[in-house]
């Protein structure tokens, strides 16, 4: 028994670092592979992480409609 709650709590552990990606939203769509985080809302608004163009150019992959304030 002790065996199958640690087997429990590993797994519940390794899931939470596989994860990273957050998305906050209505609909509990996932977030984007791209995104840190993946906001969706129709009646609020969004402040944008403030980047380097270094870090804004180091990002791999990058979708279309990501948005990213120059510093």
């Amino acid at each position: 028994m002790k065996t199958f709650r640690l087997f429990l709590m590993l797994m519940f552990i390794s899931r939470a670092v596989v994860f990273s990606q957050v998305a906050i939203n209505a609909d509990g769509s996932n977030a984007d592979g791209s995104a840190m985080l993946d906001v969706k809302s129709n009646n609020k608004g969004f402040l944008p992480p403030r980047m380097t163009r270094m870090e804004i150019n180091s990002i791999a992959n990058p979708l279309l409609q990501q948005l990213q304030f120059h510093q």
